[in-house]
């Protein structure tokens, strides 16, 4: 999904989502690559279930 896109879906200022992604790109959760003039955005599947996963273990101990 282009950057552009995500802010016309999310009720949240520029800076605000753009403080959002750098995070979850930083802890690995989404994924963001530079197309032309467009950064696309999406989200990685895999880290996303490891979080899952872990978040489901602590709920069993």
């Amino acid at each position: 999904m282009r950057y552009c896109d995500l802010l016309e879906c999310v009720p949240l200022s520029q800076p605000s989502m753009s403080q959002h992604l750098k995070a979850l790109v930083e802890a690995g959760l989404v994924k963001s690559e530079k197309v032309g003039r467009s950064i696309h955005t999406s989200l990685n599947w895999v880290k996303l279930q490891e979080l899952e996963d872990f978040l489901q273990s602590l709920k069993r101990s």
